[in-house]
């Protein structure tokens, strides 16, 4: 999953490939660091770390409040 989530990101004109790990943290974790993307992904499933970045892009709040 690591490598996948790298590729996307270079596929997306990240040069710095750090910047596009820190959009995925503010995102999905509200933070600007966080664990291994391909860990979290793994460890919350998938198909559970897709849709929380749909909400995400849907402009949903993914704290519950």
């Amino acid at each position: 999953i690591q490598a996948e989530v790298y590729a996307v990101g270079k596929e997306h004109g990240f040069a710095n490939l750090r910047d596009w790990f820190k959009a995925l943290y503010e995102i999905l974790l509200g933070q600007d660091q966080g664990p291994r993307m391909g860990s979290f992904m793994a460890l919350y499933g998938l198909q559970e770390s897709l849709a929380l970045i749909d909400q995400a892009l849907e402009g949903q709040s993914l704290t519950g409040s």
